[in-house]
């Protein structure tokens, strides 16, 4: 079986490095015959990754990545001009920056000397803010040496309470369902432990609501590999099958500068995952 898939990509339209042309250009060198774009709260990138993806003969799956309680969602075949998607979207764009907003304050307040205007110019073409942004600016400002220090020693332990309150999975899968999407749980490893001690109560109620399929392939740390002494992802995998989901995986590649070790080409799918994704859109 020829792994040659990446369905878990991000470009500078979230918070990764590349452009989605030079991303495609990449995933071309790596030789790779299909991909997804799968920005946070984003199909901004997707026209012009469409454009470079024809130009180089890969295949572009649109993709999104929606942040809710408690996990991320994934987006994948969803109408992209669809009007609840497309509000869903800009409405989380709205509280992923006033979020960001309140995690400057804090870093104020700590006599960290950030601007709103320095993050915002960081952000850019994306037209929101995502603490990564911040993260950078502390870098080249000297107060962390990496993205995992800004977030560990700061970033993590500033409070931010929102007046509205994250987006309800249920919600996140009915409207990428209702734009004719399929849904896929991301990265179910970083789950936290309370979803990870029920992870098969957890799946099957996200199935309930109309979960497609979970991630079962990509980066992950030793140390999140095992949990209650058992083979995590071994477990999920058992899952999957059991209740009729889809497996899906890739890199989630930021861009080597912000996640090293999530490298694009080496944490690929076998098509044969999209063609089974195909089929049950049909």
């Amino acid at each position: 079986m020829i792994y040659n898939t990446d369905l878990h990509l991000h470009t500078h339209y979230s918070d990764g490095v590349l452009s989605p042309k030079s991303l495609v250009e990449l995933a071309k060198k790596r030789k790779l015959q299909a991909i997804s774009i799968t920005d946070h709260d984003t199909t901004d990138g997707l026209r012009e990754g469409s454009k470079a993806a024809k130009e180089n003969k890969i295949e572009l799956i649109n993709g999104v990545e929606i942040q809710g309680l408690g996990s991320e969602i994934l987006g994948y075949f969803f109408d992209e001009d669809n009007n609840s998607l497309q509000s869903l979207l800009e409405n989380q764009k709205k509280q992923r920056t006033k979020y960001v907003l309140k995690k400057i304050e804090g870093l104020n307040d700590l006599n960290i000397d950030i601007s709103i205007d320095e993050v915002f110019e960081k952000s850019k073409p994306a037209d929101y803010l995502l603490t990564t942004y911040v993260a950078e600016v502390m870098i080249e400002k000297g107060y962390v040496k990496s993205i995992q220090e800004a977030f560990d020693k700061y970033l993590r332990k500033i409070p931010v309470k929102l007046e509205e309150s994250p987006l309800r999975l249920k919600k996140i899968i009915g409207t990428i369902k209702d734009a004719n999407g399929l849904c896929i749980l991301p990265h179910p490893w970083y789950l936290k432990p309370d979803f990870k001690y029920e992870i098969e109560t957890f799946i099957i109620k996200l199935k309930k609501y109309g979960l497609d399929g979970v991630e079962v392939i990509g980066y992950i740390p030793e140390e999140l590999k095992t949990f209650e002494n058992s083979d995590f992802m071994e477990t999920i995998k058992i899952i999957a099958n059991k209740y009729d989901l889809l497996l899906s995986g890739g890199s989630d590649f930021h861009g080597e500068k912000i996640h090293p070790d999530n490298i694009l080409g080496k944490y690929n799918i076998p098509y044969d995952y999209v063609k089974k994704m195909k089929e049950r859109l049909i």
